[in-house]
């Protein structure tokens, strides 16, 4: 723990709370299960170099708390389907689904967003299921009249696919 100047940082090593694989607040007791204390911890979420942390406002006094997660601290919780589809994230944070920016990695669905990555949830998975498609042992989305190729990454989050399979392209349209 450190104290500069009205700022009260907590490392995850320190830390009594953690995110698990799926989104879920823990603790040593197990999962937080008050609905008003995750949905506090969800809209208290940031990110910076030194990683994941929740942080709020006492007074003059600006507390961070890193804490762990094993992928990412943000998930696509919900899908607003219209002329566009946009993300709910657990933040409360609404952003367009970019089907460029879309990755599989051990299973689970990503879209890149910068630096980080937003795992959706399989509630939010499935409601993109019927513009999802298998050709060629590639995943496509068709989104807006075209397909996207949905890339294929290793734990790390480095792109497989293009080894793999150069012969589709990045983006196709058609049918």
């Amino acid at each position: 723990m450190t104290n500069r100047n009205n700022q009260f940082v907590v490392s995850a090593e320190e830390a009594v709370f953690w995110m698990d694989a799926h989104g879920r607040w823990c603790n040593a007791h197990g999962r937080i299960g008050h609905k008003r204390t995750v949905d506090y911890l969800n809209r208290c979420i940031g990110h910076d170099a030194g990683g994941w942390f929740v942080r709020q406002r006492r007074g003059h006094l600006h507390e961070k708390v890193y804490f762990r997660c094993p992928h990412t601290a943000l998930f696509a919780i919900d899908l607003e389907v219209g002329d566009r589809i946009v993300l709910v994230l657990n933040t409360r944070r609404r952003i367009a689904l970019k089907p460029r920016c879309l990755e599989i990695t051990e299973d689970s669905l990503f879209q890149r967003e910068g630096p980080v990555r937003i795992k959706f949830t399989a509630r939010a998975a499935a409601k993109l299921m019927p513009l999802i498609e298998e050709s060629r042992n590639q995943w496509l989305i068709r989104v807006g009249g075209r397909r996207y190729r949905i890339a294929q990454t290793d734990t790390a989050g480095a792109r497989q696919d293009r080894k793999t399979r150069p012969d589709i392209p990045e983006e196709t349209t058609g049918q």
